[in-house]
C-alpha cells in the first residue's frame, strides 16, 4: 500500500460481494434456491399466487416453511380452499422473514426473493452496456439459484405439496445453522 492510500477495513457485505464462497453469499444463494421451490409450490400448486415477495428473517423462515409443510401434509390443500389459503399465508409470511434477513446481511445483488433489480443490474452493468461487469458472476448465480429452485419445486410438486415445502424448509434450516457456524468461525 502506498503512503497516499488509506486503509479501509472491508465490511462483511464487501467481503461477501467479493467472494461467492463467503458465508453470507452462500447463505443467500441457498435461500434463493429455496425461494424458487416455494414459489413453484404456491404458483403451480396453490392457485397461481407468488408468496416470496414479503419481509422477514431466516430463523423464522425455517419454522414457517416447516409449519407450511406440516399444514400441507395434514390438510392436503387444493386451490381455492381454506387449507390452501392458510398454506399460502404461512408461506408468504416465511418469505417475508427471509427478505428481512437478506436485507440485514446486505450482500449487493443477492436479495433471495426478487430478481428484477438483479437482472436489470446484470444488463445495465454489463460490458456490452458500457459497464464494468464486475458483479456478473454473483448476479448470474442468483438467477441460476432461483431457476434451479423453481425447477426442483416444480418437479417435486408432482409428489404433492408436502415434499417440496419440506425440502425448502430443510434448505433454509441447514443454511441458517451453517451460516451461524461459519460466521462464528470468522470472528
Amino acid at each position: 500500500m502506498s503512503s497516499g492510500q488509506a486503509s479501509v477495513p472491508a465490511t462483511l457485505a464487501e467481503k461477501a460481494a467479493a467472494n461467492l464462497r463467503h458465508p453470507p453469499s452462500l447463505t443467500l444463494l441457498a435461500l434463493t434456491f429455496s425461494t424458487g421451490t416455494v414459489d413453484a409450490v404456491s404458483y403451480l400448486g396453490l392457485g397461481h399466487v407468488f408468496t416470496a415477495n414479503m419481509t422477514g428473517n431466516v430463523v423464522l423462515l425455517g419454522f414457517g416453511i416447516a409449519g407450511a409443510a406440516i399444514l400441507a401434509a395434514a390438510t392436503d390443500p387444493h386451490p381455492a380452499t381454506f387449507a390452501a389459503d392458510a398454506t399460502i399465508a404461512l408461506m408468504a409470511a416465511a418469505m417475508g422473514v427471509r427478505n428481512a434477513t437478506a436485507r440485514r446481511l446486505a450482500v449487493p445483488d443477492l436479495t433471495t426473493t426478487v430478481l428484477t433489480m438483479t437482472i436489470t443490474g446484470l444488463a445495465a452493468d454489463s460490458t456490452v452496456a458500457g459497464g464494468t461487469g464486475k458483479v456478473t458472476v454473483r448476479r448470474i448465480s442468483a438467477v441460476v439459484a432461483m431457476l434451479a429452485g423453481a425447477v426442483a419445486g416444480a418437479l417435486l410438486l408432482r409428489t404433492g405439496l408436502t415434499l417440496p415445502l419440506a425440502v425448502a424448509g430443510a434448505v433454509a434450516l441447514v443454511t441458517c445453522v451453517a451460516y451461524r457456524d461459519a460466521a462464528c468461525q470468522l470472528g
